[in-house]
């Protein structure tokens, strides 16, 4: 007997050390961070979420989209569009002849969202596509607005015409105090082509905002594929801008990010000018433009830079035309799926806490993000799509 009892207290003794290691793993794999999340779901809703609570933005409307977050001074800020509907009558379009058709329309209205409640920024048609709250508590959007229709061939030698109402590169900025708003400043002078502010970034001193201008050039060229002029404005105080072109041939600044005034720009260039394919991945640091081992078919959304490493992430196309999450660091590629994998992908936001890496987007039908490589899904975020995210430290911002 003494020695089946002596048995039963070394098991025990061993299913206790298991126990104590199963728990001691389970407390130390803990979320240490509180994640605040963005994005939209496929009927058409936006919405942020804390951890796994969810708030949805602007329900009441015909629809939402939400493009970037920030936190600031313990409050919720994003970006992005709503949805209203108008009603149209029929009428002619500057003398072409063109006429509008009578009845619904939808327009999207540009919109910030702090902690949850709606500020339209204007009027008209138009969205932010990023924005930043500046030290002083100042607001900047940047995305773009659209003018009034204009009449536009639908061939370079075609007689026939359509009424197209283009995007037109523009920013709103608003005061820390009281909410005033000035009127939008629009950056390229007319509206008879495509321009668009994709990222914003403040500098310290100025704001920078990288996009695209189709200019007179894409007009000349309609036969042979769009042809794009990446641009890099520069914006003071003052609202005095400065604008250069970061990448040759026809191109696109997608992204901008950095410390101070060590930043990097980032997008894609098309040195064949294919309207579909040939398009390589490519970066800008000071006044160098610089090109990736791996580039092809690589589109850059956003990244993020420390002391002594930089992330630049977004999608590669495989051999399917499949987009699949993907990464530099420091230059390197970092593939998130198997080659040729039928699952879709994309990172969309990177956020960086510590050692910690969380990039967020979506994989599937499903929005997630990957917190050191490994994709996590919870449930609340079925059938959606993340667009940014932010890590804090646990409890900074809540009680």
């Amino acid at each position: 007997m003494r020695s089946i009892t002596n048995m039963n207290n070394t098991i025990s003794t061993w299913h206790l050390t298991i126990c104590l290691i199963i728990l001691l793993t389970a407390c130390s794999e803990k979320e240490k961070n509180d994640i605040y999340l963005c994005g939209n779901n496929h009927t058409g809703g936006a919405f942020y979420a804390l951890n796994e609570q969810m708030f949805m933005l602007s329900p009441d409307y015909e629809g939402a989209c939400v493009k970037a977050m920030q936190l600031y001074e313990g409050k919720v800020y994003c970006a992005g569009s709503v949805r209203s509907k108008l009603k149209l009558n029929k009428a002619k379009v500057q003398g072409s002849g063109f006429m509008e058709p009578a009845g619904d329309e939808y327009m999207d209205r540009p919109a910030l969202w702090i902690d949850g409640r709606l500020i339209l920024l204007d009027q008209t048609a138009g969205e932010v596509n990023d924005f930043t709250v500046r030290k002083n508590g100042e607001i900047w959007c940047a995305g773009y607005t659209k003018w009034e229709p204009v009449k536009e061939a639908t061939h370079r030698y075609s007689s026939s015409y359509i009424s197209v109402r283009h995007r037109v590169a523009c920013f709103w900025t608003l005061l820390p105090t009281g909410g005033k708003k000035y009127s939008p400043t629009t950056l390229t002078s007319d509206g008879e082509h495509e321009s668009e502010i994709l990222k914003i970034y403040d500098d310290g001193v100025c704001m920078h905002m990288v996009g695209y201008d189709e200019g007179t050039r894409a007009r000349l060229l309609l036969t042979l594929g769009n042809w794009y002029s990446s641009k890099h404005w520069v914006v003071n105080d003052d609202i005095d801008i400065q604008s250069c072109k970061p990448f040759e041939h026809s191109s696109q600044a997608t992204t901008i990010f950095g410390l101070g005034k060590d930043y990097l720009i980032m997008g894609w260039q098309d040195k064949n000018l294919q309207s579909s394919g040939g398009k390589s991945a490519v970066y800008k640091e000071g006044e160098w433009e610089k090109s990736f081992e791996d580039d092809y078919e690589i589109s850059i959304l956003d990244g993020i830079k420390t002391k002594s490493i930089w992330y630049a992430v977004g999608y590669k196309l495989n051999h399917n035309d499949h987009p699949q999450a993907f990464y530099y660091k420091n230059g390197t590629a970092n593939y998130l799926e198997k080659d040729n994998s039928s699952i879709q992908s994309c990172i969309n936001a990177i956020s960086i806490s510590g050692t910690d890496v969380y990039m967020a987007g979506y994989r599937g039908e499903d929005g997630g993000y990957w917190k050191n490589d490994k994709f996590i899904q919870p449930k609340y975020l079925s059938n959606c799509q993340l667009t940014d995210i932010v890590i804090v430290e646990k409890n900074r911002y809540t009680p």
